[in-house]
């Protein structure tokens, strides 16, 4: 658009300065110099002064043809402007509108995933409470069933081992010498080691061996389970065996120990280790049952649960204390 009002404007001055009056004037004088011979006047000549006058003319024509031909190409090329501003709100419009309805079509879908996962958090959120209170209920719930199972299991390791009171566990009679009568065979087997020390004969309710598989040929024997008719007897039979130290039926050295369950067995094995400690610095003790180790140190009786309670007892007493 600038570049045809430009060449408009340089269209008007060129024929401007090629009006044929101009021409025939510059043509005119030009030949009254080149005629006339004598030098130079001072004085202005009437026909200098009417080409003066013609290109003054001819100037101010040219300038008022410029000055309208700006006008009209600075009008029209508002006009053009004005047009393509006009124009130019109505293509940003169009794209506004469809950029809005694009944003107005995600912002509905995003406000349904958002009113979907909001439905979904307090849908969880009820399921977590109520899930937090199952548990704590059922946490309290296990808590008490411990509670139960320990106090059931401990009540169930007391009756098994009360119903073993009258029991003697023997441990070296080799595998089928009882020849399938055991009660038979432990009677004889109790008065050949006893010999007088019992004056009145024992009375057996039942033997048996222990309810392990039988071993192989050459394996060790189970032991023999033998239950007394009265408690006393038992109490006699361990206190003879211990006074004696040794014991041997047939040539066959054997062992007679109280007859327990296997809880109740670790738990008492667990003080041999300190009970030889005991013995070494002289404190006497005695181990009562269920599996609690009593002893007297500087005339004070102690009772103790667990080895290493002994164990603790032990490293804070006194060198110099004196045992009883």
């Amino acid at each position: 658009m600038a570049n045809t009002a430009q060449k408009k404007v340089t269209r008007a001055v060129a024929q401007s300065l090629t009006s044929p009056a101009l021409k025939q004037t510059l043509m005119a004088n030009a030949s009254s110099a080149a005629c006339s011979t004598s030098p130079p006047s001072t004085t202005q000549r009437p026909e200098d002064s009417a080409v003066l006058q013609l290109v003054k003319d001819e100037m101010d024509t040219s300038r008022r043809l410029l000055s309208d031909i700006i006008k009209q190409e600075m009008a029209s090329f508002r006009t053009e402007i004005k047009q393509d501003l006009e124009s130019l709100p109505q293509d940003i419009k169009a794209d506004i509108a469809s950029l809005k309805t694009k944003f107005q079509v995600e912002l509905a879908s995003l406000n349904w995933a958002h009113s979907e996962t909001a439905a979904t958090v307090r849908e969880m959120e009820g399921a977590l409470n109520r899930h937090d209170s199952s548990i704590t209920a059922l946490e309290d719930t296990i808590t008490e069933l411990r509670w139960t199972i320990k106090k059931v299991k401990d009540r169930s390791d007391d009756l098994e081992n009360r119903s073993q009171r009258q029991n003697l566990r023997i441990i070296g009679i080799p595998e089928g010498s009882e020849n399938g009568k055991p009660t038979a065979y432990m009677a004889s087997f109790f008065a050949v080691i006893l010999g007088d020390d019992i004056a009145d004969p024992l009375v057996l309710d039942r033997a048996h061996r222990s309810l392990a598989p039988k071993p192989k040929p050459g394996d060790r024997s189970r032991p023999m389970i033998v239950r007394l008719h009265y408690y006393s007897d038992k109490e006699k039979i361990l206190q003879i065996s211990k006074n004696k130290g040794e014991v041997k039926f047939r040539g066959t050295r054997v062992h007679i120990f109280p007859d327990m369950n296997a809880e109740l067995s670790r738990r008492r094995a667990a003080f041999i280790p300190i009970k030889a400690k005991l013995r070494q610095v002289g404190i006497t003790y005695c181990l009562h049952h269920p599996a609690e180790l009593r002893l007297t140190c500087d005339s004070v009786s102690h009772s103790f649960k667990t080895p290493a309670a002994v164990e603790d007892f032990l490293s804070k007493r006194k060198p110099s204390s004196s045992a009883t």
